[in-house]
């Protein structure tokens, strides 16, 4: 009776009351250590729980991994700390001398993870929270390489993801404000129909005329010396004058607007050049060390292949930007971006020059490079940074001027005069030191019209590559500012024809065709005013029938783009208000 009284007091405790009466009452806590125990278990369920869900919320491509055994994914993860191996060792997680390899543990701990009811156990419930490997996306894993194709597409994908989403954010503001900026001028225009502007035609009017002057009055020593009549040149130019002509009607009636002609016209005339510069090469007749020409059997007149590539690479580039628009503005990465708005543009671009190359027409190489170059920096999307368009372009064109200058003799030659043009005055400098005596002998107002005396056997090609430099001797220092004018005026008007163009095609047009008369223009006056020893004909002013007829089609085009621009809503109001005043 006693030892069972001490027995239940060494499993109780005495209440103060029954110490205060004396009487033994005992009070039995079993219930407590049962209740304590289901809350212990109850908390170990819950955690493994959680783990499971979130473990079931990984894909299962890496489950699928170590199943099917591969030893690299097995390896790095069952190196990792988990709460099985503890379970098969001792409480640091030293395996035990019978531990199973890495590979079977791998596949134990992945099926102990989707078993809660392994996972509880006193020897477990002992141990700090489960540490169990980190299984991670393709995107977010630092530590474990991927393994199949697709997890390496995976990573590069997200890579790329990235990539884009950093530089969209650090050009965000910009891009809104200025999407913001064009929203307003939207809405502030209306696009009208009228007829074709004026001033650019009476401005090519004048440059034609001028033009036909110049080409009289340089050409007829050069004449004589060939004994030719007087006016032989001058009676050739007035054909391709008017041949031009015809050519400018012709550009200009030409339906643009049109889908389907649009879609048409670049490629023929693309094709057409490039198949005509192949010829050239097997075919071409050459004047020195120049192969550009095509002699036209029957007629006697000759066709420059290199002429018609300059129109041909505006239209096309044009077409490209306004075909791949979508592409070019929805590119979900910087390398979607850069393949589409620099990287093909610059193909087309880089076939163009080589075929101009190879006629070894290095001038025409540099002009046709320059319209592409400013062609692809100016289509390229607001959301794709111009300097790849500088470092690409740039480089290539750097590349390919380095290279031909190293392999061709002539070009050698032809550089090495432009570095060091004191070195041979006699001979690879002697046509740059003529033209210089020519412009300095002008003076202020000229020798006048016809008296010029460098055209007499100093300047050989003074109808053409020099005509700027006759002009100058002619006419002085005053009619060549007056000229400049002429021609900066004829570019003004040109360039706001392209900004109020309808659309990317005629807009990028407008302004391909004027840049290629920027070009000619300020690359004519620097080899006439500098020892840039190479030949640019002048626009409207040299002798040439390709140039001039090439040069007056794309005036009709740029009058047919005219038709269609843009007014701002204050101003018809006010044409509204002069003609219901009758002031108009």
């Amino acid at each position: 009776m006693n030892n069972g009284t001490d027995n239940r007091t060494s499993r109780a405790r005495r209440s103060p009351d029954a110490v205060n009466r004396g009487t033994p009452v005992i009070r039995d806590d079993t219930a407590e250590r049962i209740a304590n125990r289901g809350r212990r278990n109850q908390a170990a369920a819950s955690r493994t729980s959680a783990e499971r869900a979130d473990f079931a919320s990984q894909p299962t491509e890496y489950i699928q991994t170590a199943q099917r055994g591969e030893p690299t994914r097995a390896r790095q993860i069952s190196q990792a700390p988990n709460r099985t191996a503890a379970g098969n060792g001792d409480r640091n997680g030293a395996s035990r001398p019978n531990a199973a390899p890495a590979q079977n543990g791998m596949v134990r701990q992945i099926g102990a993870v989707r078993d809660p009811d392994r996972r509880i156990g006193n020897a477990q419930r002992r141990m700090t929270p489960v540490q169990r490997p980190e299984i991670r996306t393709p995107a977010a894993r630092d530590g474990l390489a991927p393994q199949t194709r697709e997890e390496k597409r995976l990573v590069r994908e997200q890579k790329r993801a990235d990539r884009l989403e950093r530089f969209t954010e650090n050009h965000l503001e910009k891009w809104d404000r200025q999407e913001k900026a064009e929203s307003r001028w939207q809405k502030d225009i209306v696009r009208v129909k009228s007829g074709v502007d004026r001033p650019l035609l009476i401005l090519a009017i004048i440059l034609l005329a001028l033009g036909s002057v110049m080409v009289m009055s340089a050409s007829y020593p050069t004449a004589v010396r060939k004994n030719l009549s007087v006016m032989y040149f001058a009676w050739r130019q007035i054909i391709f004058l008017g041949m031009g002509a015809a050519a400018m009607f012709g550009g200009y009636i030409i339906p643009y607007e049109g889908p389907r002609f649009r879609r048409v016209f670049p490629i023929i005339a693309y094709v057409l050049s490039a198949i005509l510069l192949i010829v050239v090469i097997f075919a071409g007749i050459s004047e020195g060390e120049a192969q550009r020409w095509i002699l036209v059997p029957g007629v006697g007149f000759t066709v420059q292949p290199s002429e018609m590539m300059k129109l041909a690479i505006v239209m096309v580039l044009a077409l490209y930007a306004d075909r791949f628009r979508k592409q070019r503005e929805d590119a979900t990465s910087l390398g979607g971006k850069y393949l589409y708005n620099v990287l093909f543009p610059t193909f087309i671009l880089g076939f163009s020059c080589l075929l101009v190359l190879v006629g070894r027409h290095l001038s025409g190489t540099m002009i046709v490079g320059a319209i592409g170059f400013f062609l692809v920096a100016l289509m390229t999307d607001r959301k794709t940074p111009v300097w790849w368009v500088f470092v690409t372009v740039g480089v290539l064109l750097a590349v390919a001027a380095a290279v031909y200058i190293i392999a061709v003799p002539y070009a050698t030659t032809r550089f090495m005069s432009i570095i060091n043009p004191g070195a041979d005055l006699r001979n690879d400098s002697w046509q740059s030191t003529q033209s210089l005596y020519a412009v300095g002998s002008g003076g202020l107002f000229g020798v006048g019209i016809g008296e010029s005396r460098q055209k007499y056997s100093y300047l050989a090609a003074s109808h053409t590559d020099f005509i700027f430099a006759i002009w100058c001797e002619e006419f002085g220092f005053i009619g060549a500012i007056a000229l400049i004018l002429l021609f900066l005026a004829f570019l003004w008007r040109g360039y706001r024809v392209a900004a109020r163009a309808r659309d990317t095609f005629t807009m990028l047009t407008a302004y391909g065709i004027t840049t290629h008369f920027a070009i000619q223009m300020i690359g004519h006056m620097l080899v006439d005013t500098t020892y840039l020893n190479t030949g640019i004909s002048l626009p409207f002013f040299s002798y040439g029938g390709s140039s001039l007829i090439v040069q007056m089609f794309e005036v009709g085009i740029l009058l047919r783009i005219s038709k269609h621009f843009y007014k701002k809503k204050s101003e018809l109001e006010r044409d509204e208000l002069r003609r219901n005043a009758g002031l108009d």
